[in-house]
């Protein structure tokens, strides 16, 4: 340790625990530079403190202010070895009529030539200022201020890898989270009877203890992915399961929290549907308009996946919810018809 002259911690808001890396920090010579890379100031506060007193503090905002955020953006959950493919889904998913690629420099340059083919003006990348583009996609996690000239040029798409959710938070909002379509396994006769357990167990009551044990890894990762990583833990644990389906309908019901009262039309579900969620114009029935929600009828193995996809889209500037209808009466509100008064 003696022939340390710098030290550099990268993000410790992230270690497990503050405590093991005491011994290090006290044996430093005194003299030894100590850098603390952070994305949340203020959770390592008092690391900074014990360590790096009186330190020079570059690119946080000064104590007691609040960064002011910047949206709306787009997000996709994605590893980081998957960045470049990941832009190959994005423009099956969004069909952009323009895209700009930004990253912080040419690095990965040859990486996304192979996902994606470079042809101005319809798809370019970039090191610096934007061009305007009806999509922008920031390979890398862009700078407050950068991300303020990605949405002055176009839509903005965020990739976050693990652990960068955090610093993504402190600069943009709101965030909407986007699925690809390779994140879902495309959905087949097969794994039928598997969904169809999945669903017994979502309608027998709400599993609160599953949901606090899997709170934590909801907020690290992509949820899709850790539905799918204790699906394979499932089956790998050999769970037999019934192969027919009797109980499961052949179209669902998808409740919207919109309705007639809000100005909503059955064109403007269907829009969403289509451009939104991506499902296919031919999968769509009827569509029930009531005055403070709607009802949609989709194909039940889609179900799940609409109604998820639709939580948090803007119809006629409300901010809706959704999730499948699981054939709870919603009376109309009727007037009350007098009856006969009593004699007292």
């Amino acid at each position: 340790l003696d022939r340390l002259d710098t030290v550099l911690l990268a993000w410790p808001e992230n270690f497990e625990e503050g405590e093991s890396i005491a011994p290090l920090m006290q044996d430093l010579p005194k003299e030894a530079q100590r850098i603390i890379h952070t994305a949340a100031p203020e959770s390592v506060a008092e690391l900074v403190e014990r360590y790096a007193r009186r330190a020079l503090t570059l690119g946080a905002p000064a104590p007691g202010t609040v960064a002011e955020l910047v949206g709306p953006v787009r997000t996709v959950s994605v590893p980081w070895d998957r960045r470049a493919a990941a832009l190959a889904d994005l423009v099956e998913l969004l069909d952009p009529p323009s895209l700009v690629v930004w990253s912080l420099d040419r690095g990965h340059r040859e990486a996304i030539e192979q996902a994606l083919s470079l042809q101005e003006p319809e798809v370019r990348l970039v090191t610096g200022d934007a061009p305007r583009a009806g999509t922008i996609v920031a390979f890398d996690l862009p700078t407050p201020e950068r991300l303020r000239q990605l949405l002055s040029a176009g839509e903005v798409v965020l990739l976050l890898p693990p652990g960068t959710e955090t610093y993504a938070a402190r600069i943009a909002a709101p965030r909407r989270p986007l699925r690809l379509p390779a994140t879902v396994d495309a959905i087949t006769t097969a794994a039928a009877a598997q969904r169809a357990a999945v669903v017994r167990g979502l309608e027998s009551g709400r599993p609160e203890r599953a949901l606090l044990t899997l709170a934590p890894l909801f907020e690290r990762h992509d949820p899709s992915l850790v539905a799918a990583a204790l699906f394979d833990l499932w089956i790998a644990a050999g769970t037999s399961v019934p192969s027919a389906l009797p109980d499961i309908p052949a179209t669902s019901k998808i409740y919207v929290g919109v309705g007639k009262k809000d100005g909503a039309t059955a064109n403007d579900l269907v829009a969403v549907l289509t451009k939104e969620v991506r499902l296919d114009r031919t999968k769509i029935g009827r569509v029930e308009l009531r005055e403070a929600y709607s009802l949609v009828e989709v194909p039940a193995q889609d179900a799940e996946r609409v109604a998820s996809a639709l939580n948090g889209v803007t119809i006629r500037r409300k901010r809706i919810s959704a999730r499948v209808d699981r054939g709870a009466a919603r009376p109309e509100r009727t007037e009350r018809k007098p009856g006969p008064r009593k004699q007292r």
